[in-house]
C-alpha cells in the first residue's frame, strides 16, 4: 500500500476529523505563541486590542461609556498580566454585539477564543475567496500557507484585532453576488465588513452606484439592518452610545496617530495642524473610485472590480495601520490563483520566493519600527501583485500576428 492509498483511507475513516480538528488547534496556539515572541517590537508600541473590545462590552452592558478614556482604564487594571495600553476605542457600536460570546468569558479564556475565532474566520475566508477567484482545488494549501503567513495576518492575530470580520464580510459578500446570487445575505456580509468603514471608501461609494444602478436595493436594506439593528441593541444598555461614539471622533484623537497613510505623511511634511491633508488621499479614492464605476459600469463584476477598490482603499486610507492591510488577502490570492492555475512551475516559485522574502523582511523591520515607517507595505505588495499578473498574462499567438502582417 502506498501513501496515495493511505491518505485517503485515512480521511474515510470514522475517527479522521477529531485528530485533524485537535491537530489544527494546537498549531493555532503555536502560532499564536510563536508569534508573539517573533513580532516583539523592540520600540513602544500598543501590543493588545481584543481587551478593549472585551472592555466595552462590559461598559456598555453596565451603562457606561464604553468610548471613555477613564472607564476603559478602570477596566485595564483590572485585568491580571495586562500591561499600560492606551485606552481608546473607535470601534463603531454596531460592531459591539460581535464581542458578546467572547465577553461572557473571563479575559484570558476570551482572548484565547478570539485568537482561534479569528483564525477560523481567516481560513475560511481564504476558502470562499479560493472558490470565488477560481483557484485550482488542489492547491487551497499555498492559499492558507500564504494567508497564515501574511505579515498583516500575523500583526492582526498578535493585537487580537476585529479585521477577521471584515475579511469574512468581504469573501461573503463577493459570494453571495458572484456565485450565488442572495441579494440579502450579501448586504449582511458588506454590513460585516464595515466594523472599520474608513477602510473600504472605494468600497461604499462604488457600492453605492452599483446598488443604484442595477436596483438591487435588498442589499442595500440588509445593509441598512445589519447596521441599525445592532445599534439599537447596544443603545438598550447605554442611549448615549450613539452620542459617545461621535463625540470620540470630534475629540481629535487621531489627528495624533503616526499611521502609515499619505494624510500623516503629508501633514509631517506641510504642517502637523493641517488635520484637512489627511482627508486629501480618501478624497481622490472617492473620485477615482466614482470614475472606475462608470468606466466599468457596462461589464462590470465584483471579482474584477473588488481588487482594484480595494488596492486604492487602503492606499488612501483616512487612517489605518499595517494589520489592517489583511483586507488585501483577496487580491493577494488572486494573483496566487494567477500563478499556479496552470501548475507548478520554476516561474510561480520565484514570485512566490518573492512574497516570502517581503514578508521575512517586514516582520523583521517591525521589530525595530514603529507603524508609520511601513508606508511603503501596501505599494510593494501591489507591485509584486502587478509584476505577477504581468508575468502570467498570455503571451501574443505568433501565428495570429503573421496572419495580420
Amino acid at each position: 500500500m502506498t501513501l496515495d492509498d493511505i491518505v485517503p483511507a485515512l480521511r474515510r475513516g470514522r475517527w479522521y476529523r477529531g485528530p485533524l480538528l485537535l491537530a489544527a488547534a494546537t498549531c493555532a496556539v503555536l502560532l499564536w505563541r510563536a508569534a508573539a515572541g517573533a513580532l516583539g517590537a523592540a520600540v513602544p508600541a500598543s501590543t493588545e486590542d481584543h481587551w478593549r473590545y472585551w472592555a466595552a462590552w462590559h461598559l456598555a452592558f453596565r451603562g457606561a461609556d464604553p468610548y471613555s478614556a477613564q472607564a476603559l482604564e478602570s477596566v485595564r487594571q483590572l485585568i491580571p498580566g495586562l500591561g499600560p495600553q492606551p485606552a481608546v476605542l473607535f470601534t463603531p457600536p454596531w460592531a459591539l454585539p460581535l464581542v458578546t460570546p467572547f465577553a461572557l468569558l473571563p479575559y484570558e479564556a476570551s482572548r484565547v477564543a478570539w485568537f482561534l475565532a479569528s483564525i477560523s474566520l481567516v481560513l475560511g475566508s481564504v476558502a470562499v475567496l479560493w472558490r470565488v477567484f477560481e483557484g485550482p482545488r488542489g492547491q487551497i494549501g499555498v492559499a492558507f500557507a500564504v494567508a497564515m503567513l501574511f505579515p498583516p495576518t500575523l500583526l492582526m492575530l498578535r493585537q487580537g484585532q476585529i479585521d477577521p470580520w471584515i475579511v469574512a464580510g468581504l469573501a461573503g459578500f463577493l459570494y453571495w453576488t458572484e456565485i450565488e446570487r442572495r441579494d440579502a445575505l450579501a448586504g449582511l456580509c458588506l454590513a460585516l465588513a464595515s466594523v472599520k468603514p474608513q477602510l473600504l471608501a472605494g468600497v461604499w461609494i462604488a457600492g453605492a452606484l452599483w446598488v443604484i444602478e442595477h436596483r438591487r436595493w435588498r442589499v442595500a436594506v440588509a445593509f441598512v439592518v445589519a447596521v441599525v439593528a445592532p445599534t439599537l441593541l447596544v443603545a438598550a444598555w447605554d442611549p448615549e452610545i450613539v452620542s459617545q461614539f461621535l463625540c470620540v471622533y470630534t475629540s481629535g484623537a487621531p489627528a495624533r496617530w503616526a499611521t502609515p497613510t499619505p494624510g500623516y505623511y503629508l501633514r509631517s511634511w506641510l504642517g502637523v495642524d493641517r488635520f484637512w491633508l489627511q482627508f486629501v488621499a480618501p478624497g481622490a479614492v472617492v473620485i477615482g473610485s466614482a470614475w472606475y464605476w462608470a468606466r466599468h459600469r457596462a461589464d462590470w463584476t465584483w471579482t474584477t472590480a473588488l481588487p482594484p477598490l480595494l488596492w486604492a482603499s487602503v492606499l488612501g486610507s483616512t487612517y489605518a495601520w499595517t494589520y489592517d492591510q489583511v483586507v488585501l488577502l483577496g487580491p493577494i490570492l488572486a494573483a496566487i490563483i494567477a500563478l499556479v492555475r496552470n501548475g507548478w512551475n520554476a516561474r510561480a516559485s520565484r514570485w512566490i520566493a518573492a512574497l516570502a522574502a517581503l514578508s521575512v523582511v517586514t516582520l523583521l523591520l517591525h521589530r525595530v519600527h514603529t507603524d508609520e515607517f511601513f508606508i511603503w507595505l501596501a505599494p510593494a505588495l501591489l507591485a509584486w501583485c502587478w509584476g505577477v499578473r504581468r508575468s502570467t498574462m498570455p503571451e501574443p499567438d505568433a501565428t495570429r500576428l503573421e496572419v495580420a502582417t
